[in-house]
């Protein structure tokens, strides 16, 4: 059997070895800095919404938060939608006072 054959260990250690430091030099310049990039963001994201990175969010835990999300976009919408109708409002009154 070649595997066994005593006369190419080296060459079997070398190519192994070469290997080895390839995929350990590949996952240290690229894998593991886009792994640390995206949690990362995560854990921004996590906090904004008020959830620290201990804790493990579950299936429920996640429908909160995009309830949440959700409800704070909406508010944040009708509140600038009633901001912009208060000065259409203030604007047509005080047009009407010029020009009547």
């Amino acid at each position: 059997m070649p595997q066994l054959n005593i006369e190419t260990y080296v060459s079997q250690y070398f190519w192994f070895i070469s290997i080895l430091f390839a995929f350990y030099y590949i996952a240290i310049s690229q894998v593991i800095p886009r792994i640390a990039s995206i949690m990362k963001t995560r854990e921004k994201s996590t906090e904004s919404v008020g959830i620290t990175h201990n804790e493990i969010v579950d299936i429920s835990t996640a429908s909160n938060i995009y309830r949440n999300i959700s409800k704070n976009v909406s508010t944040e919408i009708h509140t600038t939608k009633d901001q912009e109708l208060k000065t259409l409002k203030k604007v047509s009154e005080s047009w009407v006072k010029k020009h009547i």
